[in-house]
């Protein structure tokens, strides 16, 4: 496997745990609580657990599984906070989510960088 099938992969998996498999009380994520911990959990297994078997290493799993949900946890704590004083409907909504998920993307990135 190569670098860049292993980072498509790894927001793959991103992708397909941050919204397909999201549940309903994950979905409704109010600042620090057992469902956004266990959806940043989740987050940082699912995208760390490509990083661990292309690097082969146990170690660099585990890191970068803390990095992904340290920092999932921050920009998903941030986009609910700005999310709470948005009037509904409104399109900064889609700014924010589009905002949130590039700085998702580029946290894996950053991780499939500094290793190389």
């Amino acid at each position: 496997m190569n670098l860049l099938i292993a980072y498509y992969l790894a927001i793959f998996a991103h992708f397909i745990f941050d919204f397909v498999w999201q549940t309903k009380d994950i979905s409704k994520k109010r600042m620090l609580n057992q469902p956004m911990l266990v959806h940043c959990a989740i987050m940082g297994f699912s995208s760390a657990l490509v990083i661990g078997i292309y690097y082969q290493s146990l170690i660099i799993f585990v890191q970068s599984s803390l990095i992904i949900f340290v920092t999932h946890l921050l920009i998903d704590m941030i986009r609910v906070e700005l999310d709470s004083k948005l009037p509904k409907n409104s399109p900064k909504f889609w700014q924010y989510l589009g905002a949130d998920q590039i700085l998702h993307t580029l946290v894996i990135l950053v991780i499939f960088l500094i290793l190389q």
